[in-house]
C-alpha cells in the first residue's frame, strides 16, 4: 500500500548507484617466486577491473630468465622489471675500496668462486644485498637502475593524473572512485632465498624515503613466504638446499626482530643516505603451506594462487578499506609474549564461485561432441538442382568444351601461303607453295603445341588453387564429410557423365582424335599427289591446251582440295594435342582432388577420435576435483544438474555447424592440407576454445546470487547460507602457531565481498555477525571470502625451532663463509628465549606417561604405548634419537611429535584428573631421582635427569 502511495521512492531506489572505491598501491615482487604471484594478481585485477594505472607492479630479481607468461605480464605499461644480476660479483669484492657503500657492511669472508650473478643470488642473502648496492645506479639493457626504479615507482603510484581513468569508470549502476589520501606498498618475497630476503629491508626503507620526498605517507605491508612452501617446491631431492632455506628464514627473522624492536635504519647507499626511524613494516604477514586447521595447499602453485587471490581481495577490491579499518584498533605495541611483540599476521582467501569457466568448458565439450556427430551425418547428396560437384566443375572451368577453348585460346595455324597457292598458274608452282606451307604449318604447330602446353600448365595451376580454396570453403561451411563427398562426385559421378574421371575416360575412348588425323593426313597426301600428277602427265599437258577450261577447273579444284585438307589436318592435329592436354590437366586435378579427399577423410577420422575422448571427459567435467585435507581455493554454487540444464537450454539457439566454420576461420592457414598438420591435442584445444566462445559472453553477464536464486528457487537462502557457512568455517589463515594459553586472543576479522553489498539476496544473518564485513566489489560471478588473523609473536610459529636448528647447524659447519644475517648484531638474538622449555617439558611428560619409550640407549615416539613390549620391534621412523640428552634435543625440533604428545598428555590428565596425574608424576620423579643418584656428577645424563625433574615439578605445581 505504501509503495502505491510513494512510487517516487521506488524510482529513486532504482536509480541509486553503488560506488566502488579503490586505493592506489605499489606491488614490489622480490625474486622469481613473487613474480609468479604478481602476474596472477595482475590477471585477477585485469579480469575484474581492467589495467588500472593506480596499481603499479615492480619486479626486482637477480635471475635474468623469464617465461612466456612472465613476458605477457611484462607487456603492461604498469609493470616494470629491474634486474640486479648480470655482473661480476668477484670483481666488485676484489676492489671494495672503489665501493665504499659496500665496504661499510660487507663481512670479512672468503669470496672465491662467486663469478657472474645472472641466475640468482645462490641462496646467499648477502649476495642479494651485494647486487642491490653494486648496481644501485647502473642502467642495463634499457632497464631502470634500482634507484630509478624505486623512485619512479613511488612517483607513478602517487600521481593524481592516474586517478582520472578510474573516476570516469561507470558500469551499470556502479561508479568507481579513488581514495587518494593514502598509498599502500606490498612487498612480496620468500624469507628463504637470497634475493628477496637479502634486499627487502633496503627496498622497504628506500621506498619510505622516496614516498616521503613526494609528500606521501605510505603503508608498508609485507607478505612473506615461509620455508614450508619453498621446501615443497624443492622436493626431497636436495636435502642441503632444504636445510639452507630454513637457516635463511631464521636469519631473516632475527634481522626482522632486531629492526622491529630498534626501529632504526641508517644506511649509506652509493648515491644517497637513508635514515628512517621506523620498523620496516606496518603490517607483516606470513604464508605457510597449511592453515590453522591443518589443511594443506597441494603444491607451491596453489600457494601462489591463494596469495594472489587474498591480495586481490584485501588490496585491490574495496575490501581493503574495511581490512585496514579493523587493524586500526588492533594494538601491537601494548602487549608482549615472553617479552616479544606480537606483530605477525596471516591471511587466507576462498571463493564461492559461479563456475563459468568450467560451465563453458563443459558446454564446449558437449557442443564439440554434438558438432562431430552432425559432421559425421552430413552426407553429400548430388540430387540438387545444381549439384555442388557440378558447380565446382563449372566454377573451375573444367567442362570439356570450356577447357578446350581455354587451352586453345582462339589460336590456329596461320596459312600464309594460301593466296600464293590460289594464284599459282602452274601445278609445279602450286606444289612449291604447298610444300612451303606444309613446312610452315609444321613449325607453327610445334609453336602452338608449346603455347597449349603452357596454357594447360597455367590452367592446371589455377584449377588446383581454385579447387583447394573452394573445397576449403565447402569444408568450412558443411564439414569434412560433406566436402569429401563433393570431391568423390567431382571425381566419379554416379552417371559417369560429368566428373573428372568421366572426362578423362571420354578422351581415352574418343577414336576420332587419332582417326581424324590419319584421315585428313591421307586425304592431304592424295590431293598433293593428284596436283603433282597434273603437271607430270603429257595427256594432261595436252589436255591443258586442248581443253583449257576443263584443265583450269580441275587445277583449281585440286588446289582447293589441298588447302582444305591442310586445314583439316591442322585442325585434327590441334584437337588431338589439346585433348591430350585436357587429359593431363584432368589427371593432375584428379590427383589433387584425391589428395584433398584423403586429407578430409583423415581429418574426419581425427575429429571422431577426439570426439570419443571428449565424450569420456564430459561426465568428469560436471564434478569438481576434491581431495581430502587439501585446501581448495574455490567452491562452486551449482551442481552437475545445473551444467546439463544450462547446456540444453542454450543449444537450441546455437548454429552448431557455424561453430566449425568459425574454427576454420580462425586458422591462419585454412587450406585442407593444413588439416593434416593438426595433432590431436592441438586440435582438441582449438575446437574447445572456439566452442567456449559460444558460451563465454553469455556466462560473463551472469550474477552469481541471481542465478542461484533462479536455480534453487525457494531453497535459495538455505542453500546459499549453507555454502557461505561452510566456506567461513573452512577459510582459515595459512599459518600454524602455538597458543600461549587459552586466554590468548588474536584479531581475526572476516570479509565477504559481493557485487553489491546492499543486495537483498544476501541473507540477513551475515549482516548481523559482529566479526564480518560485507563489501561491494562490483564482481558478478563470485562471493569472495578473506580472513586475516593478527597478533602473534614470531616465536609462536610452530616450525620456528626447526628453522633455528637448521640455522645453528649451518653456522656450525659453514666456517663463516655465509653469515646469513644481513645485520650482524641480530645474530645473537633468540627469537624465543625460552623456546626449549616447552618442548623439553613435553619430552619429560612423554616419558612420564609412556608416550616416549626407552629401548636400550634409543628413545622412540610411542603414541600407542606398545614398545614396552620387548617382543615388538620399534618402527625406525619412530626413533627419536640415541642417548637421552640428544633425543631431547632432536624431539624439540619435530613439531608433529611435540604437538601430538602434548595433546595426548593433556587428554590423559583430563581423563584421570589433576590429583591422580600429580600423584603419577610425583612417583615418576622419585624414580628419576634414584636413576640420577646412580650417575656420576659429571655425567651429562645426570644433568638431563635434573632438568626433567625440575620441569615436571613445575607441571605438578600447575595442577594443584
Amino acid at each position: 500500500m505504501l509503495d502505491d502511495l510513494f512510487p517516487q521512492d521506488e524510482e529513486k531506489k532504482e536509480e541509486e548507484q553503488t560506488n566502488i572505491q579503490f586505493t592506489p598501491a605499489l606491488y614490489v615482487l622480490l625474486g622469481s617466486t613473487p613474480a609468479q604471484i604478481g602476474l596472477r594478481l595482475k590477471a585477477l585485477q585485469d579480469r575484474a577491473y581492467g589495467d588500472l594505472p593506480i596499481y603499479q607492479y615492480l619486479w626486482i630479481d637477480t635471475d635474468t630468465s623469464t617465461s612466456p607468461e612472465i613476458d605477457k605480464w611484462m607487456k603492461s605499461d604498469n609493470v616494470t622489471k629491474t634486474n640486479i644480476g648480470r655482473y661480476d660479483a668477484a670483481t666488485v669484492l676484489r676492489h671494495l675500496d672503489g665501493y665504499p657503500a659496500i665496504k661499510a657492511w660487507w663481512p670479512k669472508i672468503p669470496h672465491a668462486g662467486l663469478g657472474n650473478l645472472s641466475q640468482g643470488a645462490k641462496q646467499r642473502r648477502i649476495l642479494g644485498r651485494l647486487s642491490l648496492f653494486a648496481l644501485f645506479d647502473q642502467t642495463k639493457d634499457g632497464e631502470y637502475s634500482i634507484r630509478d626504479s624505486l623512485e619512479r615507482a613511488a612517483q607513478r603510484v602517487a600521481e593524481i593524473s592516474k586517478y582520472q581513468k578510474v573516476n570516469e569508470m561507470v558500469v551499470g549502476n556502479k561508479t568507481y572512485s579513488v581514495d587518494n589520501s593514502r598509498v599502500r606498498v606490498y612487498l612480496v618475497n620468500s624469507m628463504c632465498g637470497g634475493t628477496g630476503s637479502g634486499i627487502v629491508f633496503d627496498i622497504t626503507y628506500l621506498l619510505r624515503n622516496f614516498f616521503e620526498q613526494n609528500g606521501v605517507q605510505a603503508e608498508i605491508i609485507a607478505i612473506q613466504i615461509l620455508p614450508s612452501v619453498i621446501e615443497r617446491a624443492i622436493g626431497q631431492t636436495d636435502p642441503y638446499q632444504r636445510q639452507k632455506v630454513k637457516a635463511n628464514a631464521y636469519g631473516y627473522l632475527q634481522d626482522l626482530e632486531y629492526l622491529t624492536e630498534n626501529q632504526n635504519w641508517n644506511v649509506e647507499y652509493p648515491s644517497m643516505h637513508v635514515d628512517q626511524p621506523y620498523a620496516p613494516f606496518d603490517y607483516f604477514y606470513v604464508v605457510d603451506i597449511a592453515n590453522t586447521a591443518g589443511q594443506f595447499l597441494d603444491e607451491p602453485l596453489d600457494v601462489y594462487k591463494m596469495i594472489s587471490q587474498a591480495m586481490f581481495f584485501l588490496s585491490i577490491t574495496p575490501m581493503y578499506g574495511a581490512h585496514i579499518g579493523t587493524l586500526t584498533n588492533t594494538a601491537v605495541f601494548d602487549r608482549r609474549y615472553k617479552g616479544k611483540l606480537p606483530y605477525v599476521s596471516a591471511l587466507s582467501a576462498a571463493n564461492l564461485i559461479y563456475p563459468k569457466e568450467r560451465i563453458a568448458g563443459y558446454c564446449a565439450h558437449r557442443l564439440i561432441n554434438d558438432l562431430v556427430t552432425q559432421l559425421n551425418g552430413n552426407e553429400y547428396e548430388a540430387n540438387e538442382e545444381r549439384p555442388k560437384h557440378l558447380q565446382l566443375i563449372e566454377e573451375l572451368g573444367l567442362q570439356p568444351n570450356i577447357l578446350f577453348n581455354n587451352i586453345k585460346d582462339n589460336l590456329n595455324v596461320i596459312n600464309d601461303q594460301l593466296d600464293f597457292i590460289k594464284r599459282a598458274k602452274e601445278p609445279g608452282e602450286a606444289l612449291s607453295y604447298v610444300s612451303n606451307e606444309r613446312s610452315n604449318d609444321e613449325i607453327e604447330r610445334a609453336q602452338l603445341f608449346k603455347t597449349f602446353t603452357l596454357n594447360r600448365e597455367s590452367l592446371t595451376e589455377r584449377a588446383i588453387t581454385d579447387l583447394r580454396n573452394k573445397v576449403a570453403k565447402i569444408n568450412a561451411e558443411f564439414g569434412p564429410k560433406y566436402a569429401a563427398g563433393v570431391l568423390e562426385a567431382f571425381l566419379n559421378d554416379k552417371a559417369q557423365n560429368n566428373s573428372i574421371n568421366a572426362y578423362t575416360t571420354r578422351i581415352d575412348k574418343d577414336t576420332s582424335l587419332e582417326g581424324d588425323v590419319l584421315k585428313y593426313t591421307d586425304e592431304l597426301e592424295k590431293s598433293v599427289n593428284s596436283l603433282g600428277d597434273l603437271s607430270k602427265k603429257f595427256i594432261q599437258t595436252a589436255f591443258k591446251w586442248l581443253l583449257k577450261k576443263e584443265w583450269r577447273d580441275k587445277f583449281e579444284a585440286l588446289k582447293a582440295d589441298v588447302i582444305t585438307n591442310m586445314a583439316n589436318q591442322n585442325a585434327a592435329l590441334l584437337r588431338q594435342f589439346i585433348a591430350l592436354q585436357q587429359k593431363e590437366l584432368y589427371v593432375a586435378v584428379g590427383q589433387e582432388a584425391t589428395s584433398l579427399k584423403t586429407a578430409l577423410d583423415g581429418f574426419l577420422k581425427q575429429l571422431t577420435e577426439i570426439s570419443g575422448a571428449i565424450a569420456q571427459r564430459v561426465d568428469s567435467l560436471i564434478h569438481p576435483r576434491s581431495s581430502g585435507n587439501l585446501f581448495e581455493l574455490s567452491k562452486e554454487v551449482v551442481d552437475g544438474d545445473y551444467f546439463v540444464d544450462y547446456y540444453e537450454s542454450k543449444i537450441a539457439d546455437i548454429n552448431i555447424q557455424k561453430v566449425f566454420a568459425d574454427f576454420m576461420d580462425l586458422q591462419v592457414d585454412q587450406s585442407i592440407a593444413n588439416l593434416k598438420t593438426f595433432e590431436n591435442r592441438g586440435l582438441y584445444s582449438a575446437l574447445i576454445k572456439v566452442a567456449s566462445n559460444r558460451f563465454s559472453s553469455l556466462l560473463d553477464e551472469i550474477n552469481i546470487l541471481e542465478e542461484m536464486k533462479s536455480h534453487y528457487g525457494d531453497q535459495y537462502e538455505n542453500v546459499l547460507s549453507e555454502k557461505m557457512d561452510s566456506v567461513m568455517k573452512y577459510c582459515l589463515p595459512f599459518w600454524r602457531y602455538y597458543r600461549v594459553d587459552q586466554n590468548m586472543l588474536t584479531a581475526s576479522p572476516y570479509f565477504i565481498g559481493v557485487e553489491d553489498a546492499d543486495s537483498e539476496l544476501i541473507p540477513e544473518k551475515y549482516r548481523r555477525m559482529g566479526n564480518v564485513r560485507i563489501i561491494s566489489t562490483g564482481i558478478k560471478d563470485m562471493v569472495s571470502f578473506a580472513r586475516t588473523e593478527h597478533g602473534i609473536a614470531l616465536w609462536m610459529l610452530v616450525e620456528q625451532q626447526v628453522w633455528k636448528k637448521a640455522y645453528d647447524d649451518f653456522m656450525r659447519i659453514s666456517a663463516g663463509i655465509d653469515p646469513i644475517n644481513i645485520i650482524p648484531e641480530s645474530s645473537s638474538i633468540s627469537i624465543d628465549p625460552s623456546a626449549s622449555d616447552a618442548n623439553d617439558t613435553t619430552f619429560a611428560l612423554g616419558l612420564a606417561f609412556g608416550y616416549i619409550t626407552q629401548r636400550g640407549a634409543y628413545y622412540y615416539f610411542d603414541k600407542e604405548k606398545k614398545y614396552t613390549d620387548r617382543s615388538i620391534q620399534p618402527d625406525p621412523a619412530h626413533r627419536i634419537g640415541h642417548g637421552r640428552e640428544a633425543s631431547a634435543t632432536s624431539f624439540a625440533t619435530n613439531f608433529e611429535w611435540v604437538n601430538e604428545i602434548d595433546s595426548l598428555v593433556k587428554d590423559e590428565i583430563a581423563t584421570i584428573g589433576n590429583v591422580q596425574a600429580s600423584a603419577h608424576l610425583q612417583q615418576y620423579i622419585n624414580e628419576l631421582e634414584k636413576s640420577k643418584d646412580r650417575l656420576k656428577v659429571e655425567d651429562s645424563n645426570r644433568k638431563q635427569y635434573e632438568k626433567e625433574i625440575e620441569l615436571i615439578k613445575t607441571v605438578i605445581a600447575s595442577l594443584e
